[in-house]
């Protein structure tokens, strides 16, 4: 699974290729329309939908390929997570981890990711969805954000 998030001034969209391991591919977008949304929160956002969308596709192993590195870091805990909304999606990507057999995420280059950032661009920039791809607006984020106590 490749997945990619975009933020530009016109908005925030989200990118996923699902790939079977016969490989056949189901191409999604989500607009996101909530407001202030960052491109780590786009990134999050394509990560956690891309996992929502494997899990009813029945899949039990996930290979997760993003070209964020901080995300990729943060996820395989080889950083911290200081601000609240990363710490929500943080813990709802290990809630989600959890019920699959193996999961693993991956950092590559946007350049190999390019798939999944087109679909991504098309949302964040309201462009026409393409024949064939699956797409969805969100109104607010996936998660609830907790206070943190400092």
């Amino acid at each position: 699974m490749n997945f990619a998030g975009s933020k530009i001034l016109e908005g925030s969209g989200v990118g996923v290729v699902l790939v079977s391991p016969q490989g056949d591919k189901m191409k999604y977008i989500l607009r996101m329309t909530f407001p202030n949304a960052s491109n780590n929160e786009a990134e999050y956002e394509a990560l956690i939908h891309e996992m929502k969308i494997a899990k009813a596709c029945d899949a039990t192993r996930l290979k997760k390929f993003g070209d964020s590195q901080l995300l990729a870091q943060q996820v395989m805990n080889k950083c911290d997570t200081f601000n609240d909304i990363m710490i929500a999606y943080k813990e709802m990507h290990n809630e989600l981890e959890k019920t699959f057999d193996d999961c693993e995420v991956n950092h590559i280059s946007r350049i190999n990711n390019d798939e999944a950032d087109v679909l991504a661009n098309i949302g964040s920039q309201c462009l026409p969805i393409p024949p064939g791809v699956f797409w969805e607006e969100i109104s607010e984020r996936s998660t609830k954000v907790k206070k943190v106590p400092k």
